[in-house]
């Protein structure tokens, strides 16, 4: 009866270990894929930073800062985050190099960004008077 105790005994121990172990492996996978998360957020979160404190309405002096910002992004391309971000001026899309020369240092832009499927900034609009090259 004593070989039959200890047999049992042993066996709830190991079970216990394996269920420890188990538990164990469970929680290490579930730390590394809300450390993957939290990577990706914040990435994310620094990437639309630069951007995001121009949204609203801005001055032309301000909207200058952020199209120069837009263009050393686009034109990153070594960067391990790269994404480029579209340029529309009232709705119509253009190059980012084109509306540098026609903004209006005293002028107010409304910003309005818009963002791709995995929440990154792809695209902005930006509405307002601008100066024309046959001005």
């Amino acid at each position: 009866m004593r070989r039959g105790s200890i047999l049992g005994g042993l066996i709830t121990v190991i079970l216990i270990i394996l269920v420890v172990l188990g538990i164990k492996v469970i929680m290490d996978n579930v730390s590394d894929e809300e450390g993957t998360e939290k990577k990706q957020q914040t990435a994310q979160e620094a990437f639309n930073g630069k951007f995001e404190i121009y949204e609203g309405e801005q001055t032309g002096e301000e909207l200058q800062k952020l199209v120069s910002e837009i263009k050393s992004n686009n034109g990153n391309l070594v960067s391990s985050n790269y994404r480029t971000i579209k340029v529309s001026e009232n709705g119509y899309e253009i190059a980012g190099t084109i509306i540098e020369y026609n903004i209006e240092p005293k002028n107010i832009y409304t910003i309005t960004f818009y963002y791709d499927e995995e929440g990154y900034i792809n695209k902005v609009d930006i509405v307002g008077i601008f100066k024309r090259w046959y001005e």
